[in-house]
């Protein structure tokens, strides 16, 4: 039986810290699943669609989480503030940590941030992190966890 060669894409992780990261998630074949549950530390994944990716016609920027988040995590307030300033969607809550990644909505197979997105989505992070209410909200949630 063939092996299919295992690479990877970038994505970036958002902590309930507000701290940002990027992350290689490994893909195995057309699959990119096994590398989010180890980037993201779950056992199962729910997906939010935030936004077309810009520069990418019929790719979305996608917000991964734990499927379980909201029963056994924090709101991930920095990771919420950014999902509603790159959505319609100005209601929703994200739980425990998240990562972002690009889609393909015609195969479905997740792709890379672009790298000048991903400094976009950083630097957006960080100004977000500087609001006193902000910082706040992420106290009480690393609090809630220790």
């Amino acid at each position: 039986m063939p092996v299919t060669p295992l690479h990877s894409i970038t994505g970036l992780r958002i902590d309930i810290d507000g701290s940002v990261t990027e992350h290689e998630v490994p893909v195995d074949g057309d699959s990119a699943l096994d590398g989010m549950y180890a980037v993201l530390g779950v056992d199962t994944v729910d997906v939010a669609t935030l936004r077309p990716c810009p520069g990418s016609p019929g790719r979305t920027l996608d917000a991964w989480v734990d499927d379980s988040g909201m029963l056994n995590s924090v709101p991930n307030w920095i990771g919420t503030g950014l999902a509603a300033l790159m959505s319609d969607d100005h209601t929703r809550v994200l739980y425990g940590p998240i990562l972002l990644l690009v889609t393909d909505e015609r195969t479905g197979r997740s792709h890379s941030v672009p790298r000048q997105l991903r400094a976009a989505i950083g630097e957006a992070a960080r100004l977000l992190g500087q609001s006193q209410r902000v910082q706040r909200q992420v106290a009480r949630s690393v609090d809630r966890l220790s």
